[in-house]
């Protein structure tokens, strides 16, 4: 959608987002009975969504550091599947408003599922704590946790949507008339 932000733009709305949702997704005491978003499997896709190239990798890649250092390693399976998701959301980038509303859900739930399964047989292979579970009751609580992980995921989805429209939101110069230009893609635009 905006494919056109010069570089120092991407950077300073990637460095704000990235923070503000890392912080709010690293709130001590955050944790909700149903809606547990997680902002930081959804910035990398909607990054590699929005702007095509090799954002969406990088944003992966450090949204997964942040995810692995938190858990007490360096960098780990959260690091490396962000950054796949990321370079994946970037390669398929499509072209217009349209389609971009629904690859963003789409892609949002297809890596939920995955990393739900992913990380629960990573959980059976490699234990963490004391006591083992078979495959059968590691794949059972991913399988629970899998319907809210879904809608919590697609809201989170939603919001760093809003916030990047926010913050490539692009109005039109002054020419003689006070309409709003909202530029989606290249040849897309909507006055408002």
């Amino acid at each position: 959608m905006s494919r056109e932000a010069t570089l120092k733009r991407r950077i300073i709305v990637y460095v704000l987002i990235l923070l503000f949702l890392s912080a709010t997704e690293l709130i001590p005491g955050r944790h909700y009975t149903f809606f547990h978003p997680d902002f930081l499997l959804a910035l990398p896709i909607v990054t590699g969504l929005w702007i095509s190239g090799y954002d969406g990798m990088v944003m992966g890649l450090f949204c997964g550091f942040i995810l692995d250092f938190t858990a007490g390693r360096g960098y780990g399976a959260g690091s490396l599947f962000l950054m796949m998701v990321g370079l994946l959301a970037s390669r398929i980038a499509p072209v217009g408003t349209r389609l971009l509303l629904l690859a963003i859900p789409a892609m949002t739930i297809a890596a939920t599922m995955i990393q739900t399964f992913l990380f629960g047989f990573l959980s059976w292979l490699i234990p963490l704590a004391s006591y083992e579970r078979s495959l059968s009751q590691s794949m059972g609580m991913a399988l629970r946790r899998l319907p809210s992980s879904l809608l919590s995921n697609i809201a989170a989805a939603v919001i760093v949507a809003f916030l990047f429209f926010i913050g490539f939101y692009k109005r039109k110069k002054k020419d003689g008339s006070d309409a709003i230009t909202l530029s989606f893609s290249e040849g897309e635009r909507l006055d408002v």
